[in-house]
């Protein structure tokens, strides 16, 4: 009847939480591991020894409407996010508290890819709606 219908499941664990220490040498926040690979830091949200579990649930809907001969007007709706779920993506793991490379966020949810490490969370619901016409 021309009607399509798509889902899609992402399921993804967190990432390792690894406690980080400053550099002695030159400082840098971030580059000497003060425990094991996953062992666990203390967020604002309580200790934790990975990022929260993620899930994104997508769907699509689509409709083609026949206009004669071999053209066909379709028209698409996807949602990405359905349920609008807001995970952390990842947690400041760098320890350093005071000295030549204080870090006052230790535990707070940030990007480690964006300038001022602002928080990070899940990407949220979007909607995108669109036709395509085939002939």
């Amino acid at each position: 009847m021309g009607l399509g219908i798509g889902v899609g499941l992402n399921l993804s664990s967190g990432a390792p939480l690894t406690p980080l220490a400053a550099n002695p040498n030159y400082t840098n926040g971030g580059e000497i591991p003060e425990g094991p690979r996953g062992s666990g830091i203390q967020t604002i949200d309580g200790f934790k020894t990975r990022t929260p579990f993620q899930t994104d649930f997508n769907t699509q809907v689509s409709y083609v409407i026949k206009l004669g001969g071999s053209r066909n007007l379709t028209l698409l709706a996807d949602v990405f996010n359905l349920f609008d779920t807001q995970t952390v993506l990842m947690y400041d793991q760098w320890t350093q508290l005071t000295g030549p490379a204080p870090n006052p966020d230790f535990g707070a949810p940030i990007t480690q890819v964006l300038a001022g490490a602002p928080p990070q969370f899940q990407t949220p619901r979007q909607i995108r709606l669109g036709a395509r016409l085939s002939f």
